[in-house]
């Protein structure tokens, strides 16, 4: 301990790590108590609101968010609070350790005030269910199903997996899974692609049998798309057929990304390009259907994130209708048109489609967005071609027309 004497304070020396390894704070506890000072611990509550409070709230929200992700991953994969201290062990990341300590006290928290509540969350929803089904099989009883058909297999979790694997166990049932490998597009929700592309390896003897009709897509459209999804070994190789034919299947229009600083009421700088040239393609749109003696029908505007439709009515060409998904062109104004994100869209049909997005940038598409480290003990990432998923939302993306599909880049 020493003393100023200019200043009459005292300065009290602790160290990283002490001899009898004792945390630092207990030192530091000590050596106040000695010095006369009173030690009274605020609550965890009032250090909560005190940091909700500051300045730095936006990291506490960050925080909280990639705790709520992990945790929801966590109970997605089906895994147990033993699988805390397997993931601690797997890595000398100080941040990752940190975090999972964190987490895991969360986790806890979050289970004790559940059973108290005598609430239960949807994850555990499905993992109840599993164990539920394991005791029937463990009784010798069997449930009387002929067959289990499970839809939008490609987006399946480890967790419904299981469920669906506990339901074949206890039934002589025959489990068909229904599915698009193609468009799976959900990992950052827990889906396991593997799970469908590797279905016999994980379930036992199965047949494939492969749809390859389809009425949406023209032949032109599809043969674009479907080559460029199998460009990744590891989809499963099937050829689409299509009754329908049309000329100009993908159009890609160009505008100037170069940065401008808007004026003359926006009509000048990014937004204001991008806007013009759909436009331009919805000009081109309503030209086809004139030669080829339609009506004007839906037209769907797609971005990769749901900002890229606020940067279009940023531009004073487009506006929203009562801050939904319709867009109103504000030179024709009599179109439907509708903005949604690529994830948004699947499933869906539209006339002609418009793809805003085509930026080679952190929020372009694709997305080079990076999840943080600590995601990747509960997301199963596929790394089999680079980008592997955001491919297969642009195939999504791409495919949602039942005209033309149409692109814009910089």
């Amino acid at each position: 301990m020493c003393f100023s004497l200019k200043y009459d304070t005292a300065l009290l020396y602790t160290f990283s790590q002490y001899t009898d390894n004792r945390p630092l704070i207990e030192h530091l506890r000590e050596e106040l108590m000695k010095h006369g000072f009173t030690i009274s611990p605020r609550s965890s509550k009032e250090i909560m609101e005190k940091l909700i409070a500051s300045e730095e709230n936006r990291y506490i929200r960050k925080l909280i968010a990639l705790i709520c992700r992990f945790i929801a991953n966590f109970k997605t994969n089906g895994y147990t609070t033993d699988e805390f201290t397997r993931m601690y062990h797997s890595t000398q990341n100080v941040r990752s350790r940190l975090f999972l300590d964190i987490c895991h006290d969360c986790y806890l928290e979050y289970d004790r005030y559940l059973k108290e509540n005598n609430a239960v969350d949807f994850e555990d929803m499905i993992n109840e269910s599993a164990r539920l089904l394991r005791e029937v099989k463990e009784m010798k009883q069997k449930l009387d199903f002929k067959y289990i058909i499970v839809d939008e297999y490609q987006d399946i979790s480890r967790q419904r997996f299981d469920l669906v694997s506990a339901l074949s166990e206890v039934t002589d049932a025959k489990i068909i899974a229904v599915g698009d490998d193609w468009q799976s597009i959900y990992a950052f929700s827990g889906s396991d692609i593997t799970l469908f592309t590797r279905f016999a390896e994980k379930m036992g003897y199965a047949k494939l049998l492969k749809i390859v009709k389809t009425y949406r897509n023209a032949q032109e459209v599809i043969d674009i798309a479907g080559n460029f999804i199998q460009k990744n070994e590891t989809q499963i190789k099937k050829e689409l057929k299509s009754p329908k034919t049309i000329t100009d299947p993908v159009i890609i229009y160009t505008y100037d990304g170069s940065y401008r600083k808007a004026t003359n009421h926006f009509k000048n700088g990014v937004n204001y390009a991008i806007a013009r040239a759909v436009e331009t393609a919805i000009e081109q749109i309503m030209a086809y259907n004139r030669a080829e003696g339609k009506r004007d029908g839906r037209i769907l505007l797609l971005g990769r994130f749901g900002f890229d439709g606020d940067k279009l009515e940023k531009s004073g060409l487009f506006e929203y209708i009562s801050r939904g998904q319709k867009l109103k062109s504000v030179k024709y104004p009599h179109l439907d048109i509708t903005f949604m994100t690529a994830h948004a869209s699947k499933g869906l049909g539209y006339d002609d489609v418009i793809v805003v997005n085509g930026r080679n940038e952190t929020y372009g598409f694709p997305s080079k967005i990076e999840d943080d480290p600590v995601l990747a003990f509960v997301i199963k990432g596929d790394r089999s071609i680079d980008y592997a998923e955001e491919r297969r939302l642009f195939y999504v993306a791409m495919t949602r027309t039942k005209n033309r599909v149409y692109f814009f880049a910089p």
